[in-house]
């Protein structure tokens, strides 16, 4: 586990977010994406199901928790469901 994720470890423990932020957070920690395939922890999906989302969707998941992240992943995780 790299510097990356320590530092996100110690993000989500200083961080006091509802549930609903903490559920964006550990999906984004997690190694393990939507569609069940791993994926690198930080990035929202793996490779094949960002690659597969449209362009705006995945610009959309750039966004910042709290300022339009959420609506972002739960739009992309509907789309990749159809």
């Amino acid at each position: 586990m790299g510097k990356d994720w320590r530092y996100a470890q110690v993000v989500k423990r200083k961080i006091n977010m509802g549930k609903e932020l903490k559920f964006y957070l550990d999906e984004l920690l997690s190694d393990q994406c939507a569609c069940g395939m791993r994926k690198q922890p930080l990035h929202s999906f793996c490779y094949r199901c960002y690659m597969s989302l449209p362009g705006d969707m995945r610009r959309d998941l750039w966004q910042a928790m709290g300022d339009g992240y959420e609506a972002a992943y739960e739009e992309a995780v509907k789309w990749l469901e159809r």
